[in-house]
This record gives C-alpha cells, structure tokens and sequence, in this order.
C-alpha cells in the first residue's frame, strides 16, 4: 500500500533491517515520492545528452557524456622541437598563432658588428674597437651612439704618432733624482723639479739603448718652464756605462727666445763643457729626435708637422762618449721650478702633418 505524503514517521518506524537491507516501509516511501524520483530523472537525462567538442590542436571530441564513462583529450604536437633556444651568440626566434601556440622555434646569429664614424663620416664596420694610447674615454650620446673622445684629438690633427705608446717610468731606470719628482700619468711620464732644482747637476731616468744605428723620437710637453741660466730642460741623455760620462740633447731659453745644444758631463754631478745653437726659436718643439749613428749622434726638432729640422751639430762618440751609448733616456738640469711630461719616447716617428698642439 502507498503511504500518503502527508503520512509522518514515528521514531519506532525502521528504515533499514539488521541485515543492512531496506524495509518495507522504506520502500513504500522512496516509491510514494514522485518529487524525488522526477529531479533525479531529470539530471540523469542532463548529463547523457551532454556533448564535449574539440578543435585543433585538441584532439579527443565530440564525446556524448553518460554514454561512455571515459572521457580522453590530448593534444597535438605543434612540429616545434622541444628544447632550450639561445646561447651567448645566438637569440632565439619564436612565432606564436592567435591562440598562443609556438609554431616556430628557432636561432639566428647576434650581429655584434658596429659602424665607425669620424664627425659622421663612415670608417668601416668592425666587430672590435681598439683605441691606443691612454685617457680614451667613451660616453652615450643617445639613440644607441657612442661619443669617444681620444684626448688631444681634432683640432687640424693634433694627435701624433702612428700611433704611440706612452711610456713609464716601470722601463726606466731613475739616477740623482731628488728633489725632483717622477709620476706615471695617463699621458706619460710627468717630471716635476721645485725651485732651485739641479743647477750643476743631472738628473733624469734612462733604460738599455737599441743595438746599432736607430732613431730615438720623444715627444716632451713642457708646461712649465722658469728662465735661468745653468738649466737645460727636458731633452735626451745618453750614458756609456764604460766610463760614466753622460751626454744630454737640450733646449734652454732666456725667457722670450729656445735653442738647443749639447752638453758633457763627467758624471750626473760634474758638468764638463757644453755647445749647440743659439736662441732662434720662439716656442719650444714637442718633438725632438736623435740619430744614434756609428761615428756619433745629431739631434732634430719637429716644429711644422712635417718637416724634421737639424740642429745643424753632429757630436762624434770620439770626441767625449768614447764609443755609442749603453744606456739612453731623458732628463736635464734646471736651476728653478720646472715641470713637462714625457709623452712618448720610442723608435716610431710620429705621423707627418702631426705637429699641432696637444694638451
């Protein structure tokens, strides 16, 4: 018999029997319910009617739910080659579609090449810069442009050499220095001499002479210089180690007016006699050079950029040195505050048309 829906259950009805089977009267119950029996009815039909539909790259569909308790989806390869893309010479190339998928995955080589220019002129493409000599400095002038500067540089080609090497003092050996004082610099060796300085005597730094006839050029800047007598400025010395005599290739000055000339010494401390040129320069050269040749030695100056001028003396080994030198180098004798820097000393001339000024 059905029970009515109205029917209320008593606290001494049994819903199960003690074998875990349903009673009677649950039976009744659950059949009398047509509410319960009709919303389970309904989602059943729900879900069987229920299709998943698949596209591409997607494989797996169209699956009809409540027909088939498995369910299997997966996804196509994209033909990309799994693995890492990129090394310290390569970059990656990927090409993604509409949906995200990788399609391509591939490396190209970094073009590590640059454009050299000189005041917007094209000097080539190169893959390494390399610029010599000392204080290059680089700085960003926007739009990806490097602003290098090579000091001394412009100005009617003021930067010598081919180009040259500065020199320290680590090449040298220094002899009777105090009180003067000898520092590396970026742009050379930087010879500073207080006041009263070496009247009568030498001092300087010279390293092992080059065998055979060569060329010594050296680039010296003066920046200051103190009028006196008994002073000869920064120049070349040349020693034999034989008998200790020194000889120097220097310029001197009254104050208004440079020339050059030899001098002998016994020894760093004795003067023995001096001779060369008068005062016919109105500046003192950056450039000054010595032909070291088998009977003896002549000295040069660079004043034009072109052009090297004598001295008009050539001083033979026979007549003080007593045979070529063992040792060469730079120094002088100065009897007040004196200060230059020796920017280049090499057997490299410097390149024609050079001669301009440079700080």
């Amino acid at each position: 018999m059905a029970l009515s829906p109205a029917q209320n259950l008593t606290r001494f009805d049994k819903l199960i029997n003690p074998d875990g089977t349903p009673t009677d009267l649950f039976m009744r119950l659950l059949q009398s319910s047509n509410l319960l029996t009709n919303e389970a009815q309904a989602q059943i039909d729900a879900l069987t009617g229920f299709t998943i539909n698949t596209t591409a790259p997607i494989a797996g569909g169209p699956k009809v739910l409540g027909t088939d308790p498995n369910i299997t989806l997966s996804h196509a390869d994209s033909g990309v080659t799994a693995g890492a893309k990129g090394t310290a010479t390569k970059v990656a190339v990927v090409t993604v579609d509409a949906k995200g998928h990788v399609t391509v995955l591939a490396e190209t080589a970094i073009d590590f090449t640059v454009e050299v220019e000189d005041e917007g002129g094209s000097l080539g493409i190169f893959q390494k810069l390399n610029f010599a000599g000392a204080g290059v400095t680089a700085t960003d002038a926007g739009g990806g442009v490097a602003l290098v500067t090579i000091p001394g540089g412009g100005g009617g080609g003021s930067v010598l050499g081919a180009p040259w090497t500065v020199p320290t003092l680590a090449a040298f050996t220094q002899f009777n220095v105090a009180p003067d004082v000898m520092t590396d610099t970026p742009a050379g060796i930087n010879v500073n001499t207080p006041n009263g300085g070496h009247p009568f005597a030498l001092s300087g730094a010279y390293k092992a002479a080059p065998g055979g006839t060569y060329s010594i050029y050296m680039r010296v800047k003066h920046i200051l210089i103190g009028p006196a007598t008994n002073s000869r400025y920064g120049g070349f010395v040349l020693r034999n180690s034989a008998n200790g005599r020194f000889l120097s290739f220097n310029f001197f000055t009254n104050g208004y007016q440079f020339g050059f000339n030899y001098n002998r010494w016994d020894n760093a401390f004795a003067y023995n006699a001096g001779f060369g040129a008068g005062l016919t320069m109105a500046f003192p050269p950056e450039w000054l050079k010595i032909d070291i040749g088998a009977a003896g030695v002549t000295g040069f100056w660079f004043g034009d950029g072109y052009n090297w001028s004598s001295i008009g003396l050539t001083e033979l080994w026979a007549s003080w040195l007593g045979a070529t030198p063992t040792e060469i180098g730079f120094g002088g004798n100065n009897a007040l505050q004196t200060m230059y820097v020796v920017n280049s000393f090499d057997t490299t001339a410097p390149a024609a048309g050079g001669g301009g000024e440079q700080g």
